[in-house]
């Protein structure tokens, strides 16, 4: 280790917040991102622990996307906070036709990323949702973690019921409350949720 703090130790968080949000300030300065409401100016980036999403939009998101990658690049590097290529995608979709858009153009010291289809979930700020507006991919997960939080509840022999109504509202309704605000969950598709913590609860 020749510069910064190891993972874990009590200074890290407030070092990289003190180095990473400058970053989200430059994307926002540049203008180039996609209006949010609430905001008086574009948001490019958006920030999830130690994830980075960029976003833009318009006629012209192709080149604003380029022009944010080519600011924050240099500085990433800079700091020593590299971008991780294998785990870095890119996503584009013209709204008007529905239909992909070429990213190649945008790429870090000549290598462009990996391409995710517009219509393949991927994780913003910890949700899963596509270009499209689809939320199937989270629903999926919130149902099948949920149950599977539930079936290991169900092998437990030793906590009282107490104990295990606070298992479930602690370990597996969160699983739900988390992307709860943004997924627009189907009345049908609630009760099948409601039935699945009743039955837990009867247990």
């Amino acid at each position: 280790l020749r510069r910064g703090v190891f993972q874990g130790d009590s200074t890290s968080p407030t070092i990289f917040n003190l180095t990473n949000d400058p970053i989200h300030k430059m994307v926002r300065a540049s203008g180039r991102g996609c209006p949010a409401l609430g905001l008086d100016r574009p948001s490019g980036s958006s920030g999830f622990a130690d994830d980075t999403s960029c976003h833009t939009g318009g006629s012209d998101a192709i080149p604003a996307m380029r022009v944010i990658v080519n600011t924050i690049g240099p500085v990433y590097i800079w700091l020593g906070m590299f971008f991780n290529m294998k785990k870095s995608v890119i996503s584009a979709i013209d709204h008007s036709t529905g239909l992909p858009m070429p990213t190649d153009s945008i790429t870090v010291n000549g290598v462009p990323f990996s391409v995710l289809s517009p219509s393949e979930a991927h994780k913003h700020l910890g949700v899963r949702m596509t270009l499209t507006g689809a939320f199937a991919a989270e629903k999926a997960r919130v149902r099948s973690e949920m149950q599977r939080r539930l079936d290991e509840l169900q092998k437990d022999e030793v906590l009282p019921p107490p104990l295990k109504e606070l298992t479930i509202t602690i370990g597996v309704t969160s699983i739900f409350r988390y992307s709860a605000g943004v997924v627009p969950w189907t009345k049908s598709e609630m009760e099948v949720i409601t039935k699945m913590w009743i039955r837990a609860y009867k247990y």
